[in-house]
């Protein structure tokens, strides 16, 4: 196959985006919509039907299974092609180097205005675990403690009930041999270990404190014969660390199984406190919010008879919130519940493949109530049609003025990379995401998206990836939208704030400074499905997407706006509205501060780079005596700051025309522009508001930087006399060299005010 042009490759990778969003779009709401009292549910081929009483026509409708699946078949043939994945690759390495670059020449700068906002570091910036299991929400030690209390306080607790007879908590540990004095960490076996790489089974038994499957149901299940009472301690125990941290949150993940109908219920009334459930008290917190995961065990459910097929568990799993969303009156504790859900996640072992057990047939030709095989479906068949009555369910709700739900699943961390594509379909955001590594034209197609992406460097390292090997740091250089999170801080972390542990443990291995670290913590809040208006008070502004407050999240505005440009360069590359050329050119004068490209088409203004001490210097300039000669001079003279000594500026500049072989001649002038544009400025403000993102905010003086009228023109009358008088004749006066001059005088200029601000 030949390779495509430019504009093909960018022309697939819009039509790529064009099927994400036919599967996320933003919700609309219809001019017009009935009362939930003449509505009703039913079911046809695993999807909800919300229609009208005296109707059969669904008033709500997303893509059909069929076109599913050739979309996906559409996604692998484009972001598996060799000229995709080559320009991918490109595009993703000059990101990359554009990153390191501007990190190289602007770092100082950040680290300035990060100390210029005050109060706010990196410990009171707002950051959430935006991917955290509940029941391995606590570290060992904290388990541990709790479970030496419960057996030397409460040894009586009754805990169970068989045949009649009631077992109580010291009777459970006796006959296993085991008192309070025997527990520790070791024997606690929870921790992950080396045993667990490439072992998914291991690591699903560490959720077992001594290995006994009793104790978990005794005290990290909700449904239990205790009413989940000692796992509404412990989270009780949780939520006061979290809001004693006061800047730490976490977006919890309970478990809806499919099993029963009456799971939804059970649950609601466990979190809330009611019915007996949990503490009677509601384990609700600003820092918290939960989030519902549903394990891919259909064929464990299938097996044991607990399910007849596969449209039996979507019906027990949406059947009871779409009937709370219509009629939260006869569903109260659910409804209520649904209020502090955030998002929906499905959960498995991905490096598992599925059996071939009875699947001569193309799973899209079996609908979820034909599907009555003891076998799995597909990755992308679960994920349909649990996004898609998602989908369906968030238009209800936002019909009827409701919250909505995320759809932010597992995919790629193990096993097949088309998980990621089924990803890049239906998900609003994703945990873990390694095998983007795998893929460039993916990877790519993330980006552009923005799609979040929630890491756990630490729990990959002990399950399928080592930690220098992550892809982590890449992806953050990158501009990918990625945060930390903690996955399961019972197995992987060892201290009572497992979230920082894992910032800590990122900057000390990849060199991450306080400006990284706060730019991933801005990002997991914005990838969290915390209410709009809590992240309005926590970024200090109701435009907290589009707009950044350093007071608030200690990132630079220099940070965003970098950001900013370089994803709008990708999307005007995209759109064929710039060149490939060219934006390398930019970048080079952007950040190299080379003279040897004018930014004649960028928007630099908009992005907050155009202020006095970010300006790119004009590159090119004319020889003296071509029209606009002066101009393009006094245009540099205008972009000069005045940061420090004469002397230190002289020498960068004379060292400049000395490497470029003009001699001692052009000395005196390299000097005079020197004295001219140290004369008369004063010194710059510092302001931690100097630049914002949406354009560039006054200087507090708007002339403070900038020369004089008067003193530029007698610099420029002075120069010309000085060229004039060294160099009568034009023809012995070479272009290129006081091209090559000008340009060095104002590259080391800018150079220097940089390394001295």
């Amino acid at each position: 196959m030949t390779d495509m042009s430019r504009e093909e490759i960018c022309s697939q990778l819009r039509q790529a985006l064009e099927l994400r969003r036919k599967y996320c779009a933003p919700l609309q709401k219809q001019s017009s919509f009935p009362s939930s009292s003449g509505l009703e549910l039913n079911w046809k081929d695993g999807l909800m039907q919300v229609c009208e009483k005296s109707s059969e026509t669904p008033l709500l409708q997303v893509p059909s299974l069929d076109e599913y699946y050739s979309d996906m078949t559409q996604l692998f043939q484009i972001r598996s092609s060799g000229p995709v994945s080559s320009y991918a690759y490109q595009r993703l390495r000059l990101l990359q180097t554009k990153f390191e670059l501007y990190t190289m020449v602007f770092g100082d700068q950040e680290s300035q205005d990060a100390m210029d906002t005050g109060h706010r570091d990196f410990y009171n910036v707002r950051k959430v675990d935006t991917h955290i299991h509940h029941s391995a929400a606590m570290n060992a030690k904290h388990l541990l403690r709790f479970m030496k209390k419960k057996l030397k306080r409460f040894p009586e607790d009754i805990i169970d009930e068989k045949n009649g007879e009631k077992r109580t908590l010291q009777k459970t540990f006796d006959d296993m041999g085991i008192g309070w004095t025997d527990l520790c960490i070791d024997r606690l076996q929870v921790w992950a270990d080396k045993s667990c790489l490439h072992r998914f089974d291991r690591f699903n038994n560490k959720y077992s404190p001594l290995g006994q499957n009793e104790l978990r149901t005794i005290f990290l299940k909700t449904d239990n014969a205790v009413g989940g009472r000692y796992l509404a301690e412990l989270t009780k125990e949780l939520i006061c660390d979290l809001e004693e941290s006061k800047y730490q949150h976490a977006e919890w993940r309970l478990s809806i199984y499919g099993r029963k109908k009456s799971e939804w219920d059970n649950l609601s009334k466990w979190v809330l406190g009611r019915a007996g459930k949990g503490t009677d008290k509601a384990l609700l917190s600003p820092n918290i919010m939960w989030m519902i995961q549903i394990p891919r065990l259909f064929a464990l459910y299938k097996s044991t008879n607990q399910l007849n097929n596969f449209g039996e568990m979507l019906e027990n799993i949406f059947t009871p919130i779409f009937e709370a969303t219509l009629f939260p009156e006869k569903y109260p504790d659910v409804a209520e519940f649904l209020q502090h859900i955030s998002g929906f996640d499905t959960v498995d072992d991905e490096s598992r493949s599925e059996r071939p057990v009875d699947r001569t047939f193309s799973s899209k030709s079996r609908a979820p109530p034909e599907w009555d095989i003891a076998d799995n479906p597909s990755y992308k068949y679960y994920s349909y049609f649990i996004q898609s009555n998602l989908r369906l369910l968030n238009m209800l709700r936002h019909q009827k003025g409701l919250n909505t739900f995320a759809y932010r699943p597992h995919a790629g961390e193990a096993g097949e990379v088309h998980h990621l594509d089924t990803a890049f379909l239906l998900a609003d955001g994703v945990n873990h995401g390694l095998n983007l590594r795998k893929s460039m034209g993916l990877q790519y197609l993330f980006y552009l998206a923005q799609i979040g992406l929630a890491m756990s460097p630490c729990s990959n390292n002990q399950l399928f990836l080592a930690y220098e090997k992550s892809p982590f740091p890449v992806y953050f250089a990158r501009g990918l939208n990625v945060s930390l999170s903690t996955d399961d801080p019972l197995m992987f972390h060892q201290t009572k704030e497992p979230l920082m542990e894992e910032y800590s443990i990122a900057k000390q291995i990849w060199h991450f400074t306080s400006v990284d670290l706060c730019e991933i913590a801005r990002n997991s809040v914005l990838q969290s499905g915390f209410p709009d208006e809590i992240k309005a008070s926590w970024f200090g502004t109701t435009d907290f997407v589009d707009e950044n407050k350093p007071p608030s999240t200690n990132v630079p505005n220099l940070r965003i706006a970098y950001r900013r440009r370089t994803y709008k360069e990708e999307m005007s590359l995209l759109e064929g509205c710039a060149d490939a050329a060219g934006d390398v050119g930019a970048m080079c004068n952007l950040l190299l501060l080379s003279p040897s490209k004018r930014l004649e088409e960028s928007e630099l203004p908009s992005f907050g780079l155009d202020s006095p001490r970010m300006r790119p210097y004009p590159a090119s300039l004319p020889v003296p005596g071509e029209e606009n000669a002066l101009e393009d001079l006094g245009s540099l003279l205008d972009s000069s700051v005045q940061q420090g000594g004469q002397a230190d500026l002289g020498e960068q500049v004379d060292w400049a025309v000395q490497r470029n072989n003009h001699g001692g001649s052009c000395t005196s002038m390299s000097k005079m522009a020197c004295e001219a544009i140290l004369e008369g400025q004063t010194s710059r403000k510092k302001s931690s508001e100097l630049i914002s993102h949406k354009g560039t905010a006054a200087l507090p003086n708007e002339q403070s930087g900038l020369m004089t009228e008067k003193a530029k023109d007698e610099l420029l009358n002075r120069i010309t006399a000085e060229i004039r008088h060294t160099q009568p004749s034009r023809d012995s006066f070479s272009a290129v060299g006081l091209a090559a001059f000008l340009g060095s005088v104002g590259g080391f200029a800018a150079a220097w005010f940089m390394q001295h601000q």
